[in-house]
């Protein structure tokens, strides 16, 4: 399925991809009247996972199925009333994000996409519905990604992750190395952690049953002594 939103968009087996803010500038150049940041191409993004399993505890992928109430059914292991009438998953990209002054303090800003009211998804949010269990390499399961690579910015102090919703799990890495993982189990979720400084690339994956993930995104100038770390080393199959 290919749907635009006013931006650009592409197909992606399963999933519907929408490019936000691409543009042919280089990773880390601002534009002074709009404060834009030039971000890697494809390393930023948000992804929503739409369809319900049917396997509550248990992983879409595992093939195993609790039953469903009439008059639904399980096809294909989804819950048949809840097949929208749309792609599995949605994923948002983002090429460029603007820099919010930080009032406290004058080196950090936070990230924010332009027009994010008119998007599927936010910068820095997952979700979905499709598991009650941690299911991170589930292709339903939700996340995002925050790529500074090349920008010349690193994650600051005030960057943090949430976490709400049933039955809600999240794993959250840094620079490619699990940094933590949490969540509850049959239970509601309301997760508040704090992301290291210094880091140049954060992945969260996250969902529940009905779960998701939000953050504040707080980025500052690379130490002129910091080397930046390429990301040609790192593991971008942590979510897609």
């Amino acid at each position: 399925t290919t749907t635009s939103y006013g931006i650009t968009s592409s197909t992606v087996p399963d999933t519907m991809t929408t490019s936000y803010g691409t543009t042919t500038s280089t990773p880390g150049t601002t534009t002074p009247s709009t404060t834009m940041l030039e971000l890697e191409p494809g390393g930023t993004f948000s992804k929503q996972g739409n369809y319900v399993s049917c396997a509550w505890d248990r992983c879409p992928s595992s093939n195993f199925n609790w039953p469903v109430s009439p008059p639904c059914t399980c096809e294909g292991g989804l819950n048949s009333c809840l097949l929208y009438p749309f792609a599995p998953t949605v994923v948002v990209v983002f090429e460029r994000v603007r820099l919010i002054p930080v009032e406290s303090s004058p080196t950090k800003y936070k990230l924010e996409a332009e027009n994010e009211d008119g998007l599927a998804l936010k910068l820095g949010v997952g979700q979905d519905a499709a598991s009650g269990s941690q299911c991170f390499d589930d292709p339903l399961r939700g996340g995002f990604s925050i790529d500074l690579t090349g920008t010349g910015y690193v994650f600051a102090e005030g960057t943090s992750v949430q976490l709400d919703g049933w039955s809600a799990n999240m794993r959250v890495s840094v620079d490619g190395e699990e940094l933590f993982t949490a969540g509850t189990h049959a239970s509601a979720t309301d997760i508040n952690r704090e992301i290291p400084s210094g880091g140049t690339l954060l992945q969260v994956n996250c969902g529940g049953w009905t779960g998701g993930c939000t953050s504040t995104i707080i980025v500052t100038k690379m130490p002129v002594t910091t080397t930046s770390t390429t990301s040609s080393y790192r593991r971008r199959d942590l979510i897609l």
